[in-house]
């Protein structure tokens, strides 16, 4: 028994470039034998303390080039794949997250395709062993948007929903044409078992297109996407809070009658905003308690001019006071490097009160903060150009439905390299090799650790049928391939 080599993947993966036809190396996706139609993105852990929150982290990666297979991602502590879904007919994934679903943990996304800043597609919902559970649409003939996809306690669901129409656009700042194009914004809450509407918010009824920071676009076949909502979320009583990228505002809604309550932050505030309480192209809002609020902030919809003063996102806490109508700025969250993103995002409340930010547009980072506002885990995806909409820290035990996989390959040199995967188990923590030349005479042949969604390891052996079998931090068999021959 003698284990020559152990590494986690594949160094890169081979790529179809349209222009060319041919095969081309990108050191920044793996590759894998047992799972050669998966593709991942890499991701760089920066920094970990002991102090950070165990958790597993949701993501999905997504860069603007045409050969890029995108897919809901989760990886470990230290940025490892645990699991990961290509999507091999296209289309995205945004909103990667764990939630709860009749009780059960799931794993939920929205899955489709991006348009100009917004989306056409659905929820999907799946549980611990990556099955199919559901599916949630959008209801009255609208598509979902990708911006939110949140399940509530009595297994609703809180999802946006864009709809193109044409209204009067002369009181649009700049102004418009008569009859132009928009992009309107609705908030409704779905019954996911039977996709009934229960609640609908027209956000054209109660916000003028005076209170946007949008201005019409030139091109008369591109709406005006006035509003732009980012999130949706229940509040302590019971009702609706939603985000306007576009408005720089937060609206209150009631989730019975569907009508406006409060408008905070923007033009037409209800509330007193205190010194540094306001947010510019903000995504995501939670009420955390009765007083107090969480955001994120990108703070900007484009890089500043050079020679102009810096500025960059943050995530913040506010002080809500909703008898008084006053809001005062808690505390900001900044990552070291003064990331600036100028669109997606969020900021997350764990136990602790850490907080985990997914800095979104174009900067690669996702971070957990203490209590403090001190970085205690932080990661990157490798590849410049790549970004996550949103990300999220969390407990996941994962056990997949189907078996382990296991590829046994014999070099030049006679020693055989053994890949193993089983894509979704959080509770591998080591391989056991079983050889031997017929099934009946398999024999432990050597152990390496799990360290990543493919593990190989490169064993002095002339056996020529291979098995491995799943072992957790204990030792206990979880489960075992099937048995397969070598090849060259």
């Amino acid at each position: 028994m003698a284990v020559v080599s152990i590494v986690g993947a594949v160094a890169g993966a081979l790529l179809l470039t349209p222009s060319a036809g041919a095969f081309k190396f990108d050191a920044t996706l793996y590759a894998y034998k047992t799972l050669p139609a998966s593709t991942p993105e890499k991701v760089r852990l920066v920094s970990k303390k002991s102090t950070a929150n165990p958790g597993k982290v949701f993501l999905s990666a997504k860069r603007n080039t045409v050969n890029w297979q995108a897919g809901p991602t989760i990886l470990d502590e230290n940025a490892r794949i645990v699991w990961y879904k290509p999507f091999q007919d296209g289309g995205w994934a945004f909103n990667v997250r764990p939630q709860t679903y009749d009780g059960r943990p799931v794993v939920t996304w929205w899955q489709g395709k991006s348009l100009r800043g917004y989306g056409e597609g659905q929820g999907e919902i799946y549980d611990t062993a990556y099955r199919h559970v559901g599916t949630v649409k959008a209801g009255n003939g609208r598509k979902m948007d990708f911006h939110e996809f949140t399940i509530t306690p009595q297994n609703t669901a809180l999802i946006l929903a864009y709809q193109e129409q044409h209204d009067d656009l002369t009181k649009a700042p700049g102004g418009g044409p008569k009859k132009g194009l928009i992009l309107n914004n609705y908030v409704q809450e779905i019954d996911i078992e039977t996709g009934k509407v229960l609640m609908e918010w027209n956000a054209g009824k109660d916000v003028p297109y005076s209170d946007s920071y949008n201005t019409v676009p030139q091109a008369a076949e591109i709406s005006y996407d006035w509003m732009h909502l980012n999130a949706v979320n229940l509040t302590k009583d019971g009702n609706v809070v939603v985000s306007s990228r576009g408005t720089h505002a937060y609206y209150k809604i009631n989730r019975k009658t569907g009508k406006l309550m409060w408008t905070m932050g923007g033009r037409s505030s209800d509330f007193k905003m205190g010194k540094g309480s306001r947010t510019v192209f903000q995504h995501d809002v939670h009420q955390l308690s009765k007083s107090y609020w969480s955001v994120y902030d990108n703070n900007g919809d484009r890089p500043p001019p050079a020679g102009s003063p810096k500025i960059h996102s943050r995530g913040v806490i506010l002080e809500v006071d909703e008898k008084k109508m006053t809001v005062k700025l808690v505390q900001e969250f900044v990552h070291p490097k003064k990331i600036l993103a100028v669109s997606q995002g969020n900021m997350q409340s764990m136990a602790n009160r850490h907080k985990f930010i997914g800095w979104g547009g174009d900067t690669q980072y996702m971070t957990e903060f203490d209590s403090k506002g001190k970085v205690v885990w932080d990661a990157a995806l490798v590849s410049p150009g790549t970004d996550t909409f949103r990300a999220y820290k969390a407990p996941w035990v994962g056990t997949p439905a189907n078996d382990p996989l296991v590829d046994a390959e014999t070099g030049t040199d006679g020693k055989v390299t053994v890949a193993a995967s089983w894509n979704g188990s959080t509770e591998t923590a080591t391989w056991r090799v079983l050889a031997g030349d017929t099934d009946a005479d398999l024999k432990e042949l050597g152990t390496f650790a799990w360290t990543g969604l493919e593990t190989t390891g490169t064993f002095a052996t002339t056996a020529t049928r291979f098995r491995v079998e799943a072992l957790d931090r204990s030792g206990k068999v979880l489960r075992s391939s099937a048995v397969v021959a070598a090849h060259a």
